[in-house]
C-alpha cells in the first residue's frame, strides 16, 4: 500500500511539472511589450528557393575543405588577422571591406583572431561576420570550417575562369530503380 501511494506522489509531481509546449510567441524576463519568438518565421517560397540555391551541400563543403587545405599546404589561402577591438564585433567598415575584396579576389578566406577570450563565442561571431560580409558583398557567404579563433569563409565568384568548380546536379536525391532484363523460362538473361 505504501508503494502505491509513493508512485501517485510521484505521478503528481511530474503531472504538475509538465507544461504543454505551444507555438505562441512568449514572453520571458523582459519588461518591453514586445513577444520574445523562440522560433523562426517561416520563409516564403521565394525566399526558400533563394536559400536553397546559396546554401551549400554537405558534399561540396568537403570539396571546399580539400581546397582549403590544398591551399594552405602551398600557402596559398589568405588569411585576415582580426584586430582586439574587433574580436568579437562590431566589424569596422574597412575591416569588413577589406575581406570582400579577399573574397572575390579568391573565393576562400581564414579570418583569424575570432573572439579570442572566449572560444564559446566563436561559431556566433563567425556567423554575424559572414551576415555582415554577405550583406556588404551582396552575396552569400558561407563558413566552410571554423577551427579553433579561426573561420574559413566562401564567396562564388563573378569570374567563371577563376571560380572554384563545386560539382552539383541540382536536383536532391533523385534514384531510380535500374529495369530488370529480360529472361526467359529458365531464368536466364536474353541476349539479343
Amino acid at each position: 500500500m505504501k508503494s502505491t501511494g509513493c508512485v501517485i506522489l510521484v505521478l503528481a509531481r511530474v503531472a504538475s511539472g509538465f507544461q504543454p509546449t505551444s507555438t505562441a510567441p512568449t514572453r520571458r524576463h523582459t519588461t518591453s511589450s514586445r513577444p520574445h519568438l523562440p522560433f523562426l518565421l517561416p520563409l516564403s517560397a521565394s525566399d526558400a528557393n533563394e536559400a536553397s540555391l546559396d546554401s551549400l551541400t554537405t558534399n561540396q563543403i568537403k570539396m571546399l575543405r580539400k581546397e582549403m587545405n590544398k591551399r594552405e599546404a602551398s600557402n596559398q589561402l589568405s588569411q585576415v588577422f582580426l584586430s582586439a577591438d574587433e574580436s568579437f564585433g562590431p566589424f569596422s567598415l574597412e575591416t569588413v571591406q577589406s575581406i570582400v575584396a579577399e573574397l572575390t579576389e579568391q573565393e576562400l578566406v581564414e579570418v583569424r583572431g575570432i573572439s579570442r577570450d572566449r572560444k564559446r563565442a566563436v561559431k556566433t561571431t563567425s556567423e554575424r561576420l559572414a551576415l555582415e560580409l554577405g550583406m556588404e558583398s551582396g552575396k552569400n557567404v558561407s563558413i566552410v570550417q571554423i577551427k579553433g579563433h579561426a573561420a574559413t569563409l566562401y564567396r562564388p565568384s563573378e569570374d567563371a575562369s577563376n571560380a572554384i568548380q563545386l560539382r552539383t546536379t541540382g536536383k536532391g536525391n533523385h534514384w531510380e530503380k535500374k529495369a530488370k532484363a529480360p529472361r526467359n523460362d529458365r531464368g536466364h538473361i536474353i541476349v539479343d
